[in-house]
């Protein structure tokens, strides 16, 4: 019952920044306006991003005081919360290390957006921002003993997956519809598994972006802009992170997870990136080369082709839950599953560019 009201309250608070942050946009003429690469043809409020960080931190600080009250008034909660009183308190200073490095990426976005920012700068803020998780003791650890392998290891992931929501942010619903289908499918990992502190923020996170995507899904009523997709793919990076995936009996294969999972993002990402560097252009270089780009080429309308990428992010990440309760065949099913479905994306790629 606690988890229902996390995503509930995140949803409702959603939906009220969203609609304060479109009004307020249009009216100072905070907009992203047409471009030759972008697919709307007027003006678009922006503002979107900060609704979303606004809406989980307004979650965690009321979880916190619900905590700190015992939340004796919520039905259901009050022994819940007593019970697990003591685990939430030991995560308090990851929870603050998590949300420092989130508003970060939600500043720099947010400035990227308002004056814009070189893509080095960028960079440098996102590197920063891992960082921090690193320092205070955030980092990969399985099977490494290595801290600094293990540190270097965490800022390639998070830097990694940030610009992946980032650069995934490329026509409407997109970033926000593939975010909330893995934070959908971390959360079921994480409830199997006993994490509840790690679902508890990805349900907090989930019913923010589930009420900016009420409104982004296309035609799109509002963008998130860099703010949104910076804050979104950081979030899901440090979860993960911060995530347990191998736990004893189940077999070494479920390491594997967040890849499979976050594998259209992690493909989409790499291969606009081959595709601008054999160009010999910068890889921060915007251009209509990602997936869903070619699906519209293909000749699918915007909605259609953003259905499409949802329902192969669905696709790759629900057999990835399944690592659990699979050996050594059936982990090399899934694998040989996933492998097929990127198969499948490069021949559509494929299909759609010129000859």
């Amino acid at each position: 019952m606690p988890f229902f009201y996390v995503a509930l309250v995140s949803f409702l608070l959603g939906v009220i920044f969203v609609l304060a942050a479109r009004r307020i946009a249009l009216g100072i003429g905070f907009v992203d306006r047409p471009a030759e690469r972008k697919f709307h043809a007027e003006p678009k409020p922006l503002g979107g991003g900060v609704a979303i960080f606004l809406a989980i931190s307004l979650t965690v600080v009321l979880g916190l005081m619900a905590v700190i009250f015992r939340a004796s008034f919520l039905p259901g909660s009050g022994g819940f919360i007593f019970t697990h009183f003591g685990g939430i308190a030991t995560r308090l200073t990851q929870l603050g290390i998590i949300f420092a490095g989130g508003a970060l990426m939600a500043i720099v976005g947010l400035i990227d957006d308002i004056r814009g920012l070189k893509a080095r700068w960028k960079l440098l803020f996102q590197i920063v921002a891992a960082l921090l998780l690193v320092i205070f003791g955030i980092r990969i650890t399985l099977f490494i003993g290595s801290p600094f392998t293990g540190g270097l290891l965490t800022v390639i992931w998070v830097v990694g997956i940030t610009n992946a929501f980032n650069l995934l942010d490329n026509m409407d619903g997109v970033s926000a519809g593939v975010g909330l289908i893995v934070i959908g499918i971390f959360s079921v990992v994480a409830f199997e598994t006993g994490q509840l502190f790690v679902a508890s923020l990805l349900l907090a996170l989930g019913g923010a972006i589930l009420a900016f995507l009420v409104f982004n899904f296309p035609p799109a009523k509002i963008f998130m802009g860099d703010c949104g997709s910076l804050f979104l793919g950081y979030m899901i990076a440090s979860l993960t992170v911060v995530f347990t995936f191998y736990q004893e009996p189940h077999p070494v294969s479920t390491i594997l997870i967040p890849v499979i999972i976050l594998a259209l993002p992690i493909y989409d990402t790499a291969s606009v990136i081959v595709i601008r560097l054999a160009e010999k252009r910068s890889p921060f270089d915007a251009d209509k080369r990602h997936f869903s780009h070619r699906l519209v080429d293909l000749g699918v309308s915007v909605r259609q082709a953003v259905l499409i990428i949802y329902l192969m992010t669905f696709a790759l990440g629900l057999l990835a839950v399944l690592l659990y309760r699979v050996g050594t065949i059936g982990a090399a099913l899934i694998l040989i599953h996933t492998f097929a479905i990127i198969l499948l994306i490069v021949v559509l790629e494929r299909a759609a560019s010129p000859s």
